[in-house]
C-alpha cells in the first residue's frame, strides 16, 4: 500500500471529521486543519496511510486534548456488536463450512474503519462476509488477533 494523491483530500476530511468529534470549538478544528494541511507538503508517496493517519491523529488530540475521538461511537459499536453475537454464533454453527464463515465474520468485522467511513452499516459487514475469502491457512498463520475471534465464535 502506497499514498496516492487520492488519498491527501480524504486524509484533510478524516482530520476534520476527527476534530468535530473531538471539540465544538472552531478555532481548535481550524488550527488542526491548518497544521495538517500545512503537514500535507511532507507526505512522501512511498508512505502508506496508516503512518499519515497517526500523525494526524496525533495532531487532533495535541489540540483537542481528546487522546480518542472515536470512543463513543465505538463504545457503541460494541455494544451493537455484541448483540449481534448470538445471531453470529447460529449462522456459523448453520455453515456447512463452519471455519471458514467464521473466518469472514472475524475479518468483516476488521472492516469497520470510522477514519476512513464516515459510516458504517450491516451491508458493508454482510458484504465481507460474503467475500470470496478463502486463504484460510494463510490468515491463521498470519498472527492476527483473527484466529481467537474465530475459535470462540466456532465454540
Amino acid at each position: 500500500m502506497k499514498t496516492y494523491l487520492d488519498c491527501l483530500p480524504c486524509m484533510m476530511s478524516q482530520a476534520l471529521r476527527a476534530s468535530r468529534m473531538a471539540t465544538n470549538d472552531e478555532r481548535k478544528i481550524k488550527e488542526l486543519l491548518d497544521n495538517v494541511g500545512a503537514m500535507m507538503k511532507d507526505i512522501r508517496l512511498e508512505s502508506i496511510p496508516p503512518e499519515t493517519g497517526d500523525a494526524i491523529y496525533k495532531e487532533v488530540s495535541k489540540i483537542t486534548g481528546v487522546a480518542d475521538p472515536y470512543k463513543k461511537v465505538k463504545e457503541s459499536n460494541i455494544q451493537e456488536a455484541l448483540s449481534l453475537y448470538p445471531e453470529l454464533k447460529e449462522i456459523i454453527r448453520k455453515s456447512d463450512n463452519k471455519l471458514l464463515t467464521a473466518i469472514r465474520i472475524a475479518i468483516a468485522g476488521n472492516v469497520i474503519d470510522l477514519g476512513v467511513d464516515k459510516e458504517f452499516n450491516i451491508v458493508t459487514f454482510q458484504d465481507a462476509v460474503d467475500s470470496g475469502i478463502d486463504e484460510v491457512a494463510e490468515i491463521i498463520s498470519s498472527g492476527s488477533s483473527a484466529p481467537a475471534v474465530i475459535l470462540e465464535l466456532c465454540n
